[in-house]
């Protein structure tokens, strides 16, 4: 699941040309108008990783849930801002994230990516 802050017709649709299903929440209305905790309740429903450059507020949100001891899917924390320069940057962070990993080794997994890695 890409964060509103993640371009889905960038981002998203070359992860799906790389073979990924990928949700984009810019690229739907009813998305975008739902809460962190609602979008962070949604990628566990649907068993999601959650990609996101909005750090402060997700890893709050993670933060919570792992002292509630509840369970989340996987979360991306991208800590800079995404341009249309930098997506294949982020593109190739997230194929070296994502390459022979199961949804089950994602569950509870928070990962980092920086502008210099």
């Amino acid at each position: 699941m890409l964060d509103v802050h993640i371009s889905g017709p960038g981002v998203g649709r070359a992860l799906e040309e790389r073979g990924h299903d990928v949700l984009a929440v810019d690229q739907s209305q009813t998305l975008r108008e739902l809460e962190d905790s609602e979008l962070f309740e949604l990628a566990k429903i649907q068993d999601r990783i959650l990609i996101t450059s909005n750090v402060g507020d997700f890893i709050e949100e993670a933060t919570s849930w792992a002292a509630a001891g509840r369970s989340h899917a996987g979360c991306v924390m991208v800590a800079y801002q995404v341009s249309k320069e930098r997506y294949g940057t982020l593109l190739r962070q997230l194929e070296n994230l994502l390459v022979d990993t199961t949804q089950n080794e994602w569950r509870d997994r928070i990962d980092w990516l920086s502008a210099v890695q």
